[in-house]
């Protein structure tokens, strides 16, 4: 990721006695991050460097005396200091008027942040824009965390959407994941239609369109095929009634009964390279996370961005990550893949994976996502009838 720093050398000094209380930023994957408070300055600072005192005074004032005098209390004098001395540019003498009165928390700061981000970001002239992204490059990481997934909702909802690629370009890539990842934790149930396509051996298969409704807690999952080459099938999984067969029906004169059978045979494997509970949005994202830090980590991973398309009705951010053909001690389970990042929503609704002899492995595409449908015991129940199992 690009580094691009204004005053780094001072950064920790003035921080090590800011008086407001730490406002501690933790990662799910990284860690320990920078302190939400010297990473908002560090954001401001860019962004005041970047502007002219015209437009700088014009967006704050816009901003408003709530929102502007939030910011101004959470930075407090510490933010102020770090303003003064290391912003460059016509408008940075404007941290002077900065009065601090009393001490924001992260808390209340964080549902105002990208609010203020939106106020301040779209009227900037596209060229200062792109000056303020790139300069700003090393916060974007720290800042998507701090905002979560409910701050990017805002904040890409409000932004112009000429304006997104510019940042989506310099998003890591462990903050899409993340983001994914805390999305994901506030789901209890979700049903779609699922599009797959996968490689058995040589021969790349037909592409299935399924029917599935997916459960977390306590694991459920029910799937039936709409069409494609195992059209009419039915399987069911609930961890409540086995912790290791699945409900099967076949189509065709193979479905003249269906079977309980365990997940990792043949026939509830059929058509697929998976254990059949190895599906849906969490199956993607704890794959994704377990080949980017095994590639990051051995400084094997790169990373090619094809800007936004849309997947379903909805803008996403298709990113390729590659690893390398060069260590096969590595295990890696593709030589690449295209995520398409659903970044408003902070979900992955479609990737493609390729072997390593550049061949399409498998593909998988989520549209008709709703989150929190509501699924009952009856959803998985196999005397349900509906079912056919």
């Amino acid at each position: 990721m690009k580094k691009v720093r204004i005053g780094v050398a001072g950064l920790g000094i003035i921080f090590l006695v800011i008086s407001n209380p730490a406002a501690s930023l933790t990662s799910w994957i990284k860690g320990q991050l920078p302190d939400s408070r010297e990473v908002i300055a560090g954001v401001f600072a860019h962004y005041l460097s970047a502007c002219s005192r015209a437009e700088a005074k014009l967006s704050l004032d816009a901003l408003g005396p709530e929102k502007k005098s939030a910011l101004v209390n959470f930075l407090g004098e510490p933010g102020k200091a770090y303003l003064l001395a290391h912003c460059q540019g016509e408008a940075c003498p404007l941290a002077q008027s900065f009065k601090p009165e009393k001490g924001v928390s992260e808390a209340e700061f964080q549902k105002i942040w990208p609010a203020i981000l939106v106020a301040i970001l779209n009227p900037m002239p596209l060229d200062n824009y792109k000056k303020f992204v790139d300069s700003s490059a090393e916060e974007i990481g720290p800042e998507g965390i701090y905002m979560d997934w409910v701050g990017q909702e805002i904040l890409w909802a409000g932004l112009e959407q000429t304006r997104h690629e510019a940042i989506l370009n310099l998003t890591p890539d462990w903050v899409f994941l993340e983001v994914g990842l805390r999305k994901y934790a506030t789901i209890k149930d979700y049903t779609c239609i699922y599009y797959k396509q996968e490689r058995l051996g040589d021969k790349l298969q037909g592409v299935e369109t399924i029917l599935l409704k997916y459960r977390e807690k306590p694991k459920a999952i029910y799937m039936k095929w709409l069409d494609g080459p195992w059209k009419g099938r039915e399987m069911l999984y609930n961890e409540t009634l086995s912790q290791d067969k699945v409900r099967v029906r076949e189509s065709g004169f193979l479905g003249v009964i269906p079977i309980w059978i365990h997940y990792m045979s043949p026939i509830a494997m059929r058509g697929t390279n998976h254990p059949a509970v190895e599906v849906g949005l969490k199956f993607m994202l704890e794959l994704n996370l377990r080949e980017y830090k095994k590639a990051f980590a051995n400084k094997e991973l790169a990373r090619k961005n094809h800007g936004i398309q849309m997947v379903d009705g909805h803008r996403v951010f298709a990113m390729e990550n590659i690893m390398t053909k060069n260590n096969p001690a590595a295990k890696y389970y593709c030589h690449r893949v295209i995520q398409y990042m659903d970044y408003q929503r902070g979900l992955e609704p479609k990737a493609e994976v390729f072997n390593f002899n550049d061949q399409l492995k498998e593909s998988f595409t989520y549209t008709k996502i709703k989150i929190n449908a509501g699924l009952t015991d009856r959803d998985f129940d196999p005397e349900n009838p509906e079912y056919r199992l």
